[in-house]
């Protein structure tokens, strides 16, 4: 630099790779192979580096010059500074343990496993910043996370690598996005719980493998499937699972997997193994989504909640896959006081092949398909709800013949694929509302209780009806209840949909009457002859025209009508002008006497009888 310009002051631009600092200095000014020399200390654009073990100082990572553990380029002995991007590979050999000195702010990370573990240890040391990490393996070596972090770009794994997490912040708190990879929570975390707190994204087939403590996964996302190995401890589903739609393996949880802050995923399908699990509840949700049900082990259990007297609904199906679960649905441990129901929902076939299958809830068919075969038939579920445009297959039963429990109801729609005997004590309820439960491809016998509902109005169905190939009636009961209108001399309901055999109900309830029991009926029975009822008269029981009497008690006006006829009080107040119009309103008054308040002061009001 020119001698006359040595003292001079000027305005300097420093590049440190993710900003500029401009600061004045005075003296001398030397610029060296692009760096600049500032009173002996060089600040340099961002580097590039690779961590370097064989020429080594030591194993620190941190900001301290001397410590030059770093090559840029082909120039060893390179110090790190905050900024820098940073490589671990099989250069870094034999320094694989990296002590974190203080606080390191790389602008990324990455770490190649593929040859070498490696660690990144120091308790009081800590990665910070907006870089990511991004760490590729073989399915063999180990990137261990034992300091505390909170860099916040985020951890991708890729090609098997495998991350053991030592802590819940290790990997900071951004999302880790597995690609085919495998996060361990350590039991280098000490007892207790350890909860994953990132967002785990999969994609691929990864592996999320537990030790030492109950663990349990926060957040999980992606399509990919992932297998979770935790034998000997308990591990919980505790966050936000409805943006997964991957396989979730869980056969090698041996001491059960709980839902635990979480309502599942209606996309998910959930892999219980061929086993011992048990997949159980252990908050309060009541209603818990499966997309897909899976599991080989008849020693699998799926219930609702585990210590507390919660009852639970798990919708499966959503994901519209065909799966096979050849475990047990049971109660929770706090037996009725934790019943466990189950829904079929999706367009999919799911079918039930286990055995004891003890469950008291409900089971409702409300898409798709429930196939039940072997032994797998729940006999302590009080009600089984057929949906229209659903479908309870029977037809993998012994005989393709379903017999209901006694004290079991069977209703809905839908149809039953198979045959159905309803012994004593069971009841048939066909319809939801009014509707046809359809048995096909068999036949129905009974000797339980059927009850059916009738409305004459209906555009479509004016009735319930059971429709099978063919049926057969031997004692029980039939009762039908009329939720329409008056029903009219001549009307015929055909409640089933073909002539009864056998001997017959032992007992059928028609509606006798309308509601006010003004209209008596008289019906005439054709069960035998083509499954039908019709109304052979109505006969009107109006009651004799009468007139409305009146007392006077101080100010109180008291109205009296014969009771129990059917008459009912009608209302109209207009003013004197106005007079009598046809616009009466009822006062929902239908027994006699009524007693009102006279008030001078407020208008006229006119009082009649009207029947019904």
């Amino acid at each position: 630099m020119n001698s006359e310009n040595k003292n001079k002051s000027y305005a300097v631009t420093a590049a440190t790779g993710r900003r500029k600092i401009n600061f004045p200095i005075s003296g001398p000014v030397w610029l060296l192979a692009g760096a600049l020399w500032l009173a002996g200390v060089v600040s340099s654009p961002a580097a590039a580096l690779i961590w370097h073990g064989v020429n080594y100082v030591n194993n620190n990572w941190d900001t301290n010059a001397p410590d030059q553990n770093w090559q840029s380029g082909a120039t060893p002995n390179f110090p790190f500074n905050n900024g820098d991007s940073v490589t671990f590979n099989n250069n870094g050999f034999p320094s694989t343990n990296v002590n974190v000195g203080g606080l390191v702010q790389p602008a990324s990370m990455t770490v190649d496993t593929s040859v070498v573990n490696y660690a990144f240890t120091n308790a009081t040391g800590s990665i910070i910043g907006t870089g990511g990490l991004f760490v590729t393996g073989n399915n063999t070596n180990t990137l261990t996370l034992a300091t505390t972090n909170s860099f916040s770009g985020g951890t991708t794994l890729t090609n098997g690598a495998i991350l053991q997490l030592n802590n819940t912040t290790a990997a900071g708190p951004g999302p880790i996005t597995n690609y085919s990879s495998t996060v361990v929570l350590s039991s280098a975390a000490g007892s207790g719980t350890f909860y994953l707190p990132n967002s785990l994204n999969c994609i691929g087939t990864n592996k999320l493998n537990n030790s030492g403590h109950t663990g349990g996964l926060k957040v999980l996302t992606g399509s990919g499937s992932l297998a979770v190995n935790s034998p000997g401890q308990v591990f919980d589903l505790a966050g936000d699972m409805t943006g997964y739609g991957g396989t979730l393996v869980l056969s090698n949880c041996t001491s059960g997997v709980r839902f635990n802050g979480t309502t599942g995923s209606s996309a998910a399908t959930f892999d219980l193994g061929n086993g011992t699990l048990g997949l159980s509840i252990r908050n309060g949700a009541t209603a818990i989504a499966l997309g897909g049900l899976t599991g080989a082990g008849n020693g699998t259990t799926l219930s609702a909640n585990s210590s507390s007297a919660w009852g639970a609904t798990f919708n499966i199906g959503g994901n519209n896959a065909n799966t096979t679960f050849a475990g047990k649905i049971a109660n929770g441990s706090n037996g009725s006081a934790s019943t466990t129901a189950i829904n079929k929902v999706g367009t999919g076939t799911l079918t039930l092949s286990g055995t004891n299958n003890s469950y008291s809830g409900t089971t409702t068919v409300s898409g798709g398909v429930l196939a039940i075969t072997g032994l797998a038939w729940p006999t302590n579920s009080t009600i089984i709800d057929v949906a229209t445009n659903s479908v309870l297959d029977v037809s993998g039963l012994a005989g393709s013949l379903l017999t209901l429990s006694s004290n079991q109801t069977l209703t809905g729609s839908g149809t039953i694929r198979g045959s159905v005997n309803a012994p004593t004590n069971s009841t048939i309820l066909p319809g939801d509302g009014v509707g046809v439960l359809t048995v096909s491809n068999g036949t129905f016998s009974s000797t339980g209780a059927l009850i059916m509902e009738l409305n004459r109005t209906n555009s479509t169905a004016t009735n319930d009806m059971l429709k099978a190939d063919s049926i057969t009636i031997t004692g029980g009961t039939l009762t039908v209840t009329n939720l329409g209108p008056d029903l009219h001399a001549g009307d015929s309901f055909k409640l089933f949909s073909v002539a009864i055999g056998g001997s017959g109900f032992a007992t059928v309830s028609l509606p006798a009457s309308n509601v006010l029991n003004s209209v008596q009926y008289v019906w005439t029975n054709r069960l035998a002859l083509d499954g039908s009822v019709q109304v052979l008269n109505a006969i009107s029981s109006s009651p004799s025209p009468t007139n409305i009497s009146y007392t006077v008690a101080g100010s109180q006006l008291i109205l009296n009508w014969p009771s129990g006829q059917g008459w009912r009080l009608l209302a109209q107040t207009n003013s004197l002008l106005t007079g009598l119009t046809t616009n009466w309103s009822a006062t929902g008054v239908t027994t006699s006497p009524f007693t009102n308040t006279v008030n001078p002061a407020n208008g006229t009001v006119f009082y009649r009888l009207t029947y019904p």
